[in-house]
């Protein structure tokens, strides 16, 4: 048993969050503000800096506090900085921290945060995510002692970007303007942990409550392993007043449909709806649906001899139906995509591809243009669909899944294009290296987010990223990229910029966003359900009063 006492600490509607705001409304609060709900496994550590799967993330993002958060809108919001400014040159992020405490009621300062981050950072602790660190200076070469050509340096972590000002003021210098920064603080490997307590709990921080201090809206008063997480309000949290929940109680039962029976009797508030019981749930008003991470998509290799004609791209994209793959191939299990970046990211107070939706996918499935498309293509690079059919091969992946998905792209081109294309099939290491190397024509492909920005998908297809496994490169995509970097306002109209770029040239052709899918019971209320790895934010949640 991990125990501590308590003294010692929707369907798509607003983006893809199930949220009213209640600052401005009364609320009819039930006595008892206890959320009950359940994950499948114990999380493997809350150590921020060590947190990589879904259930940690969803433990630290709630009990403890960043610089920043992501509000139900989907908009980064002050956390612990109170504030902050960025230098005209956009390198130097200068961040006012709150009179915020840690949950043994000492104050949370900026060394602490300088500590945590710089932790990340030492050559021999492992943390799964601390490449999202390195725009910060020097951040790579203290990691790895060498830079990013692989040569050898001395770079020490007092000569990282990240420095302690004051007790209040944090200073972090990055390598080049990155305005989606702010929105990367959101994930926990930048989350602080007090110092004294990390030092003190030594490798087993986090992996048990012993010298664990807390800092978010909830403190956990008792963890016993793969059985329960027990937590309360935090009563030292900056922000107490609009923490409504009293206590949130989540078993650990790996047997994922148990959940279902005891949700309807009452016995959970929230589940994640089990793949075999979505059917039982879509007619209920407790279903909810959100689109999810990755967005999936027919990838192809711009350097092919026929995929680098655009019209060539175009056809093939226009001979997919997009609802036809959801519902055979996905059994359902998908929303359908018309853009490459996450469609409910809000930027400035708004959701531009949602509002820009018929700009950036102008393409849809039909036989006739496809083939004129198609024909178009083929004339003006010399060769017919003969040859094509000779030369082009999918390539596929291993399992069941991967085959239902390759053959559903044969049969569809073979039906729209009259052509049988052979498939290649491939593990994952093989699968990469092939793409790596543009030993491919076209394959099915996604990409999952890693931080809550367009950035986080847009960047990958600008021309000298090297995750870009497409060859596509095009002057005034990258320029759009480098503005969306650089520029700290006004960046959802270079969005969509950046898609409609994608729309026409068409290096990749979206089909579906991931979906996830869960209950709710009716009298829960306020609960931020996000694409994130953490999943839920309780902060605003609360249980209504029933009539």
């Amino acid at each position: 048993m991990k125990k501590k006492h308590r003294n010692v600490l929707s369907i798509i509607l607003i983006g893809l969050f199930l949220f009213t705001s209640c600052t401005n409304m009364h609320v009819s609060l039930a006595e008892q503000q206890v959320l009950r709900s359940v994950m499948p496994k114990d999380p493997k550590t809350i150590d921020p800096q060590r947190a990589e799967n879904e259930t940690s993330f969803l433990i630290v993002s709630n009990v403890m506090e960043g610089l920043v958060r992501i509000n139900y809108q989907g908009e980064v919001e002050p956390g612990l900085a109170k504030s902050w400014t960025v230098s005209k040159d956009g390198l130097v992020y200068t961040f006012s921290l709150r009179d915020a405490l840690w949950s043994d009621g000492t104050p949370v300062t900026a060394a602490d945060i300088e500590y945590s981050m710089k932790r990340a950072l030492e050559p021999g602790f492992f943390s799964k995510y601390v490449y999202q660190m390195f725009l910060i200076k020097n951040a790579y070469e203290a990691k790895y002692k060498m830079d990013r050509s692989g040569n050898a340096v001395d770079i020490s972590l007092a000569e990282v970007g990240i420095q302690a000002i004051d007790e209040k003021t944090l200073q972090i210098t990055l390598n080049e303007p990155a305005a989606q920064f702010p929105g990367l603080l959101a994930n926990p490997i930048f989350i602080p942990s007090k110092k004294e307590a990390t030092e003190q709990g030594g490798a087993s921080y986090g992996t048990g409550l012993n010298h664990y201090v807390f800092s978010g809206p909830f403190i956990i008063t008792e963890w016993i392993s793969d059985t329960k997480i027990s937590m309360e309000k935090n009563p030292s949290y900056w922000d107490k007043d609009k923490v409504y929940l009293s206590n949130i109680v989540i078993d650990i039962d790996a047997q994922t449909s148990n959940s279902v029976g005891k949700f309807q009797q009452g016995a959970y508030d929230v589940i994640q709806i089990p793949q075999s019981f979505i059917a039982q749930f879509t007619d209920k008003k407790e279903y909810r649906q959100m689109a999810d991470t990755p967005t999936w998509f027919l990838q192809f290799n711009c350097k092919n001899k026929y995929f680098a004609n655009p019209q060539i791209r175009q056809a093939f994209a226009m001979a997919v139906d997009k609802e036809i793959f959801i519902n055979q191939v996905r059994k359902g299990l998908g929303l359908k995509a018309y853009a490459l970046s996450h469609p409910t990211i809000a930027l400035e107070g708004a959701y531009p591809l949602k509002d820009a939706k018929k700009e950036i996918s102008p393409l849809s499935f039909h036989k006739g243009k496809a083939n004129r498309l198609l024909d178009e293509g083929l004339s003006e690079i010399g060769a017919n669909r003969e040859q094509m059919a000779q030369e082009v091969q999918f390539l596929g992946g291993e399992g069941e899944m991967w085959q239902s998905i390759s053959d559903y792209f044969v049969q569809q081109f073979a039906e729209v294009f009259g052509m049988t294309f052979a498939v290649t099939g491939a593990n994952d290491i093989q699968r990469f290296t092939m793409m790596k190397d543009g030993q491919y024509a076209l394959t099915y492909s996604g990409i999952e987010s890693d931080y809550y920005d367009p950035l986080s998908s847009l960047e990958i297809l600008q021309s000298q990223n090297v995750n870009n496994l497409s060859g596509f490169q095009n002057e005034a995509y990258d320029e759009a990229i480098t503005k969306m970097k650089t520029k700290q306002t006004r960046r959802k109209k270079v969005v969509v910029e950046a898609e409609k770029i994608l729309a026409m040239e068409v290096p990749l052709y979206p089909i579906c966003y991931s979906v996830y899918t869960y209950a709710i019971q009716n009298n829960v209320k306020n609960l931020s359900a996000t694409p994130t790895p953490a999943r839920y934010d309780w902060k605003y949640t609360y249980i209504e009063k029933t009539k």
